[in-house]
Parts: structure tokens; C-alpha cells; sequence
């Protein structure tokens, strides 16, 4: 039965296009992880407390395994340890991991440690709309994307420094209001490239062929045809791939946009 006050969480077979199970009975949702094979990750609002949860669900069974309170309208948790989760806390303005055998926060980045909410535009109180968090850089760091500044920033999990940033409030031509971005290692023929996959053009989440897109970027003296086939592929309500060297300079020279886009801290 659908839910009459903020959707749910289903799952399709993919060979049938079938909903195989669906999963209502709460008020909102954000975000759904696999944490194992019949297990997912999820973060919603309780109907009867209106109270936000991160829940860990068995998806075969319905089984509400464990759930631990988050702050109201958290957009993202994430597993990434034994009993360690990685929370984007939008109501506070901070990112922080949380201990559930403990019940204690056991590291925390506060976005008034360097920003101040004149970075968030004409936002008062959501003037970071913190939307993701991600452990990267095999633990070392935090991917951060406050979508009110139109940026996403690398932050060193030890010393809670901005390593690097990507983007610029208001300037719409490199970022828009992103969600859910993610750094990715790509295998081409020049080695292994690390770089993003942004939201934009649009803000849908289409998979589209990015080593085919990777290879034009590469390719000496791209035809406008194949011009036009990647700026599709890039732009054409799918999702944008920039680097941070190589394929970075390519592809903001191919936009005309100018390295300074990308700050280093």
C-alpha cells in the first residue's frame, strides 16, 4: 500500500521491471544502502513520533534489525565500520560519526569551524542543506556536499582540515544544487584516474557509457560530432565527469571553465 505522507522504499527485479517488495510503513524517507544481502540501510521519520531513525531493515523478511535516532530530515548515513556510522546532520550543519555500541559521537566536522551562512546564499537557517557524506580516500577523508553552496569539499578525517574544494556558490555553471556525488577510481589507458561523478543537468541520476565518454575526453582532436555525442552523454539529464588533473583540465577547458573553479586548502 503506498504511503499516503513521503513514499517508501521498493525493490525491482530487474530482468521483469517487477516490484518485488516494498516498504511504507514509515512517514518519510531519505537514502537506502545495502549493508548485505538482505540487509539495507535507510533513514526515515516514524509516523506515530515523527522522530527520524536510521533504520537497519531485512528486506526479505521486514524485520526492523536495529535503528538508532538521527537528527530530523538526515539525508544521508552511512555504514563504514562494526558499529560506526557516518552521518550528514542538514538540521545542525555538521557531519559526525556515530558509535551505536557506545552511543557516542566519536568524530565531528562543524561547518562554523570555516564557513559562516552568508557561503549558503539567501538561506538562513538550511544554509548548508548538508545532502552526503562519504568516507574515501581508503578512510583518510570525508566527501561533503552541502548543496546550498554549490561546492563539494574533501575534509582530512584527522586533522578536520579542508583539503580541497570543488566549486562556487552561485555559479551555476559548475555545480547546481548537487546531491549525492561520488568520487570513483576509473581505469583507462593512461592508469587509474580517480575522479567525481556529479548530479547535474537537471538533477536526475542516469547511468550512461563514461568509458566511452573518458576516451573522447582523451582523444586528440575530437570531432564535432563526437563533441556533441559526449556533451550528451555529459549533460543530457545524466551526470557530469570532471577530474582532478588530466581529466579535470580537459573537460573545464572543454566548457570554458577556468582551473580557479577548483580551490586547494
Amino acid at each position: 500500500m503506498p504511503s499516503p505522507r513521503g513514499g517508501g522504499v521498493i525493490a525491482l527485479d530487474r530482468s521483469s521491471n517487477e516490484v518485488i517488495w516494498s516498504h511504507t510503513a514509515h512517514r518519510k524517507y531519505y537514502d537506502v544502502d545495502p549493508v548485505s544481502d538482505d540487509r539495507i540501510l535507510i533513514t526515515a521519520a516514524e509516523r506515530s513520533s515523527d522522530q527520524w531513525y536510521a533504520f537497519i531493515i531485512d528486506w526479505r523478511t521486514n524485520e526492523t534489525i536495529s535503528r538508532f535516532p538521527v537528527p530530523v530530515d538526515t539525508h544521508d548515513v552511512d555504514k563504514i565500520g562494526k558499529d560506526q556510522f557516518a552521518v550528514a546532520d542538514k538540521a545542525a550543519h555538521r557531519a559526525y560519526v556515530y558509535n551505536t555500541s557506545t552511543n557516542s559521537i566519536t568524530w565531528e566536522y562543524n561547518f562554523t569551524q570555516d564557513y559562516t551562512p552568508a557561503d549558503g546564499g539567501p538561506y538562513e537557517t538550511d544554509w548548508t542543506h548538508l545532502n552526503d557524506i562519504d568516507l574515501v580516500s581508503n578512510g583518510s577523508h570525508f566527501l561533503l556536499s552541502p548543496r546550498n553552496f554549490d561546492r563539494v569539499m574533501l575534509v582530512n578525517r584527522s586533522t578536520q582540515e579542508i583539503t580541497w574544494e570543488l566549486g562556487e556558490q552561485g555559479n551555476y555553471s559548475i555545480l547546481f544544487g548537487q546531491h549525492d556525488p561520488v568520487i570513483i577510481s576509473i581505469a583507462t589507458d593512461r592508469g587509474i584516474k580517480r575522479g567525481f561523478i556529479m548530479e547535474i543537468c537537471g538533477g536526475h541520476v542516469m547511468w550512461t557509457d563514461f568509458q566511452a565518454a573518458i576516451q573522447s575526453l582523451l582523444t586528440p582532436g575530437m570531432t564535432e560530432s563526437s563533441k556533441s555525442h559526449l556533451k550528451e552523454m555529459l549533460c543530457g539529464n545524466t551526470q557530469l565527469k570532471v577530474k582532478e588533473d588530466l581529466l579535470l583540465h580537459t573537460m573545464l577547458r572543454y566548457f570554458g571553465m577556468e582551473m580557479n573553479h577548483v580551490v586547494q586548502r
